[in-house]
């Protein structure tokens, strides 16, 4: 009996160690998807005060927002 409770609290410990492992690595994904998470919001806070427009218009051509809208318009152009 006393061999059979020993193995027990061996094999507990050990899983209680295996558990801890495995939750490491998704702590450290969630916290990398969090700092993601948050730099798309600061970048999108950076995009909402440009007009609807030129977001449409930009974004049919795959110019950048902070693109000369002359050059942008003759890149288009000459495409």
């Amino acid at each position: 009996m006393n061999n059979l409770k020993e193995f027990m609290e061996g094999l507990k410990e050990k899983m209680t160690g295996e558990l801890e492992k495995g939750t490491a690595a998704p702590e450290k994904k969630t916290g990398e998807l969090v700092e993601a998470v948050e730099k798309v919001a600061q970048q999108a806070g950076n995009i909402s005060n440009v007009p609807y427009r030129d977001v449409l218009t930009r974004a049919i051509s795959g110019a950048l927002l902070d693109a000369n809208p002359q050059l942008v318009a003759k890149e288009s152009i000459r495409q």
